[in-house]
Protein backbone atom coordinates (compact mmCIF):
# COMPACT_ATOMS: atom_id res chain seq x y z
CA UNK A 1 0.00 0.00 0.00
CA UNK A 2 1.05 3.85 -0.74
CA UNK A 3 1.19 5.99 2.22
CA UNK A 4 -1.60 7.93 1.48
CA UNK A 5 -3.65 4.71 1.15
CA UNK A 6 -2.62 4.14 4.49
CA UNK A 7 -3.55 6.99 5.43
CA UNK A 8 -7.10 6.43 4.29
CA UNK A 9 -8.00 3.10 4.94
CA UNK A 10 -6.07 2.37 8.03
CA UNK A 11 -4.73 5.34 9.91
CA UNK A 12 -7.96 8.01 9.34
CA UNK A 13 -10.80 5.09 10.41
CA UNK A 14 -8.58 3.80 13.21
CA UNK A 15 -8.45 7.73 14.49
CA UNK A 16 -12.01 8.08 13.85
CA UNK A 17 -12.82 4.99 15.61
CA UNK A 18 -10.74 5.34 18.93
CA UNK A 19 -11.88 8.83 18.94
CA UNK A 20 -15.75 8.24 18.74
CA UNK A 21 -15.30 5.57 21.56
CA UNK A 22 -13.66 8.02 23.62
CA UNK A 23 -15.80 10.75 23.11
CA UNK A 24 -18.82 8.79 23.94
CA UNK A 25 -17.95 6.99 26.78
CA UNK A 26 -15.37 9.25 28.53
CA UNK A 27 -17.03 12.55 27.47
CA UNK A 28 -20.33 11.45 27.23
CA UNK A 29 -21.27 12.70 23.55
CA UNK A 30 -23.93 11.30 21.62
CA UNK A 31 -23.76 10.28 18.01
CA UNK A 32 -25.04 13.23 16.17
CA UNK A 33 -22.11 15.27 18.62
CA UNK A 34 -19.04 12.97 17.91
CA UNK A 35 -20.20 13.15 13.96
CA UNK A 36 -19.78 17.31 14.52
CA UNK A 37 -16.70 17.16 16.06
CA UNK A 38 -15.28 14.61 13.68
CA UNK A 39 -16.44 16.38 10.77
CA UNK A 40 -18.11 12.51 9.30
CA UNK A 41 -21.69 11.58 9.66
CA UNK A 42 -23.80 10.22 12.61
CA UNK A 43 -24.12 6.45 10.36
CA UNK A 44 -20.19 6.39 10.25
CA UNK A 45 -20.35 7.29 14.18
CA UNK A 46 -22.82 4.48 14.55
CA UNK A 47 -20.81 2.11 12.77
CA UNK A 48 -17.85 2.90 14.67
CA UNK A 49 -19.46 2.70 17.51
CA UNK A 50 -20.90 -0.43 17.24
CA UNK A 51 -18.01 -2.37 15.65
CA UNK A 52 -19.41 -3.01 12.13
CA UNK A 53 -15.93 -2.79 9.61
CA UNK A 54 -13.94 -2.40 12.26
CA UNK A 55 -12.29 -6.08 12.77
CA UNK A 56 -9.84 -4.81 9.15
CA UNK A 57 -8.37 -2.08 10.87
CA UNK A 58 -5.29 -3.04 11.67
CA UNK A 59 -3.31 0.02 12.55
CA UNK A 60 -2.08 1.28 15.90
CA UNK A 61 -2.29 4.63 17.67
CA UNK A 62 -1.09 5.13 20.67
CA UNK A 63 -3.89 5.68 23.13
CA UNK A 64 -2.21 9.27 24.46
CA UNK A 65 -2.28 10.17 20.86
CA UNK A 66 -6.08 9.49 20.61
CA UNK A 67 -6.80 11.30 24.12
CA UNK A 68 -4.93 14.77 22.94
CA UNK A 69 -6.66 13.98 19.80
CA UNK A 70 -10.29 14.15 21.56
CA UNK A 71 -9.16 16.98 23.90
CA UNK A 72 -7.99 19.50 21.44
CA UNK A 73 -11.43 18.59 20.15
CA UNK A 74 -13.30 18.97 23.01
CA UNK A 75 -11.31 22.11 24.14
CA UNK A 76 -12.70 23.22 19.82
CA UNK A 77 -8.86 23.99 19.82
CA UNK A 78 -9.14 22.62 15.91
CA UNK A 79 -5.88 23.97 15.25
CA UNK A 80 -4.11 21.42 17.93
CA UNK A 81 -5.54 18.64 17.07
CA UNK A 82 -4.37 19.23 13.38
CA UNK A 83 -0.66 19.64 14.68
CA UNK A 84 -1.38 16.12 16.78
CA UNK A 85 -2.56 14.61 13.32
CA UNK A 86 0.08 15.48 11.54
CA UNK A 87 2.85 14.59 14.24
CA UNK A 88 0.94 10.73 14.30
CA UNK A 89 0.50 10.43 10.69
CA UNK A 90 2.00 7.72 9.07
CA UNK A 91 2.40 9.13 5.57
CA UNK A 92 5.89 11.08 4.77
CA UNK A 93 6.09 14.84 6.32
CA UNK A 94 7.40 15.86 3.23
CA UNK A 95 3.96 15.04 1.30
CA UNK A 96 1.77 18.05 1.33
CA UNK A 97 -1.27 17.35 3.24
CA UNK A 98 -4.74 18.20 2.74
CA UNK A 99 -6.53 16.49 5.40
CA UNK A 100 -8.62 19.07 7.88
CA UNK A 101 -10.78 18.69 10.41
CA UNK A 102 -14.18 19.51 10.03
Amino acid sequence: MIEYEIFLKQFLPKLRSDSAKLLNEKYKLNQMEIASKLGITQAEISKYLNHINTDAISYKIKKKDVQEFVTNLINENELQAQKVVCRICPVNSKTVCSFKIK
